[in-house]
């Protein structure tokens, strides 16, 4: 029998690696026969770092002081490797580094995210690839623009401090010349395919799980579609309704003016670590993330790895922490249906990924 391994992180409670590492523990405890191959997965999220490092060229990491979202002090690395910069969202913007009672929307932006892209800048980069997803932020990207020099200015036309979310605040913005080196090649890889604003955007769809309240999601909302037509006034070319516009709170909107190139994550992580190819071999495919629902079918890791298991005809285990969805011909675990005395499977996710096996041998 060979087992395939290649969930997504269960985000704020298990890593891909650490997912791997248990299934494998368990799978050599009681079939020792197995052959078995990890491959953690990422789709522009946490851990996408940790998933691409196998497969760089001499990779480096770079360590840097930054902020969080709520700009308190911090260190976060991006890996550097043949002139191109690596740098993950989640390392220093992302929602994990915010404890829930202080998660504000209107005050959290991607200041620290551009800290990054400025160091990179600085080590003479020729591409910077950024992983956008797992955002405590729905800024439009403007953080990253501040920290890079571009000034917002509010109804007052005074500069908005770097230490807000400048998006409900922008009345204008002022482009002088180039913010980056032209030659820089910027890339932004999507974990989600939403657009940019409207019912299906960024601060709709992922506001209230960052903290957002119907008031709050509808005013940055609107600050969406304003800074979009203040950049379109200033001849910046920009398509809100594009796939990917939507992802980490917008923060292609504000980047726009580097000329990003977006790039669904699923797609980028299956080339990269040719997953594909690997399912082919198998005889068994264990995915899992941390909550399975409908926006897990819409481009994201987990339901690129059920088509393709469907389009190869492998038997396929799914483990999650939670799920809304069925999906046909797929055996769904999930651990928030499991019990254990006394524990939960957010704290204590190895014993439940072991409890999820079992029933899955059952």
């Amino acid at each position: 029998m060979h087992v395939l391994l290649c969930p997504d992180s269960f985000k704020e409670s298990l890593s891909a690696h650490d997912f791997c590492k248990y299934v494998t523990s368990y799978i050599k405890e009681y079939h020792p026969d197995w052959q078995i191959t990890s491959i953690p997965m990422a789709d522009g999220g946490e851990g996408s770092l940790d998933a691409l490092l196998p497969y760089l060229i001499t990779p480096r990491w770079k360590k840097v002081t930054t902020v969080d979202a709520i700009h308190r002090p911090m260190e976060a690395k991006y890996l550097i490797s043949d002139n191109v910069a690596y740098i993950e969202l989640a390392k220093s913007s992302g929602l994990a580094w915010i404890e829930k009672d202080k998660r504000d929307i209107m005050k959290a932006n991607t200041y620290g995210t551009g800290i990054l892209i400025q160091d990179a800048i600085s080590e003479k980069v020729k591409e910077v690839i950024l992983f956008a997803g797992g955002s405590a932020t729905v800024d439009g990207g403007t953080g990253i623009m501040q920290a890079l020099g571009l000034s917002f200015f509010d109804k007052n036309n005074q500069a908005i401090s770097k230490d807000v979310n400048a998006l409900p605040l922008v009345a204008s913005v002022k482009i002088d010349g180039s913010i980056v080196p032209k030659e820089l090649k910027f890339k932004i890889i999507c974990d989600v395919n939403n657009p940019l604003y409207g019912p299906h955007g960024a601060a709709q769809i992922y506001g209230p799980q960052k903290g957002a309240s119907l008031e709050e999601v509808n005013i940055l909302d609107s600050g969406m579609a304003y800074l979009s037509t203040l950049l379109i006034e200033k001849r910046i070319k920009i398509s809100p309704e594009n796939q990917g516009m939507g992802a980490a709170g917008g923060i292609a909107l504000a980047t726009v003016i580097m000329n990003p190139q977006l790039i669904q994550g699923a797609s980028y992580f299956i080339q990269k670590t040719q997953l594909e190819g690997q399912m082919a071999k198998a005889d068994l495919i264990i995915t899992g993330e941390g909550r399975l629902d409908d926006q897990s079918l819409m481009g994201k890791i987990t339901g690129e790895v059920i088509k393709l298991s469907k389009k190869m005809r492998k038997k396929l285990v799914l483990i999650c922490g939670t799920s809304n969805s069925e999906i046909h011909d797929t055996t769904i675990i999930r651990m928030d249906q499991l019990y254990i005395a006394g524990e939960d499977s957010f704290s204590k996710p190895e014993k439940f990924i072991r409890l999820a096996l079992q029933q899955v041998e059952k």
